[in-house]
């Protein structure tokens, strides 16, 4: 039983005690009002303990959604550097193909410069301008 209580279920006083209600009442009211402070405090720590529980959920889980998105960009160039290698081995066997149905034709197959790439000037070429091309043959 608070003293609230005890000063609501106290029987009818006279004047003289209402100087005693008052000091019971305001010792009630006091009472209470650290009571709820208390409580407040209580709830304000558990909210802060919550709210980091959160935080670290979140930082975790933006942590997660980043490495998936690491995973999916890594996946997705190994992927085109995969197809590029298909199109490029594709490419390569067509244009020897095609160079060997040239070389069988009769037409001149021009060697690899230093680079790798081939002249623009061989290919089907008349006798003549052939033998001025350093490197060209029949």
């Amino acid at each position: 039983m608070t003293h609230i209580d005890d000063v609501e279920n106290a029987p009818e006083r006279t004047a003289e005690d209402e100087a005693l209600d008052l000091r019971v009442f305001a010792r009630a009211m006091c009472d209470e009002a650290c009571s709820i402070q208390k409580l407040l405090h209580e709830y304000t720590d558990k909210t802060r303990a919550l709210d980091d529980e959160v935080r670290g959920f979140v930082e975790r889980d933006n942590a997660e959604e980043d490495a998936l998105q690491m995973i999916v960009t890594d996946v997705a160039h190994a992927e085109m550097r995969a197809l590029r290698n298909v199109r490029y081995v594709e490419f390569s066997q067509q244009r020897s193909g095609a160079l060997a149905e040239r070389a069988a034709e009769g037409a001149v197959v021009c060697p690899a410069s230093a680079d790798g790439r081939t002249s623009w000037v061989c290919g089907w070429l008349p006798r003549r301008v052939v033998q001025r091309c350093p490197g060209c043959s029949f």
